[in-house]
C-alpha cells in the first residue's frame, strides 16, 4: 500500500491526509453529513385544537415523521411541509390519543418531541338555582 508523501518532508503522511480530507469536504459541503440545527421542542395543547412540530436541518434533505416507531403520512389527520432545511408537522383536531412522542428522521439522525394533550374542560351541569 503506497502512502501519499508531502513534498514538504516536515509534515507526516497523517498531516497530509487530514489536510486533503479537510480540502475535500470545503470544495464538496455536499458530502458533510446533515445534522439537526434546531431540536424539537415539547408541546402541550387541547383536544380539538391543532399543533405544529418544526424542525431544523443542516442543509436540505428529505425527513420522515414518527410517532413512536409508527411512520406517519400525509392526511386529514397530518399535514407535513418541507421547505429547504425547514420541516414541520401540523397534527389537527387532537385528541387524547395523539399524545405521545413524535420524532423528525433523517437518516440515522432524529430528534423527539413529547406532545401532552389536555382534555376538554366540560361544563358540569348544575340544579336550576331556586328563588330565595
Amino acid at each position: 500500500m503506497n502512502t501519499l508523501q508531502p513534498s514538504n518532508s516536515q509534515q507526516s503522511p497523517v498531516h497530509f491526509g487530514l489536510a486533503l480530507i479537510c480540502s475535500l469536504l470545503v470544495l464538496h459541503p455536499s458530502a458533510l453529513p446533515v445534522l439537526f440545527q434546531e431540536e424539537m421542542s415539547n408541546k402541550e395543547a387541547t383536544e380539538g385544537e391543532a399543533v405544529t412540530l418544526h424542525c431544523k436541518l443542516s442543509k436540505s434533505a428529505p425527513v420522515e415523521w414518527r410517532k413512536g416507531n409508527k411512520v406517519l403520512k400525509p392526511s386529514e389527520k397530518y399535514k407535513i411541509a418541507q421547505e429547504g432545511p425547514f420541516a414541520e408537522l401540523m397534527i389537527r383536531d387532537l385528541d387524547l390519543a395523539d399524545a405521545g412522542d413524535y420524532s423528525c428522521v433523517c437518516g440515522d439522525q432524529q430528534t423527539t418531541a413529547a406532545l401532552t394533550v389536555n382534555g376538554k374542560k366540560k361544563l358540569s351541569a348544575h340544579a336550576p338555582c331556586k328563588p330565595v
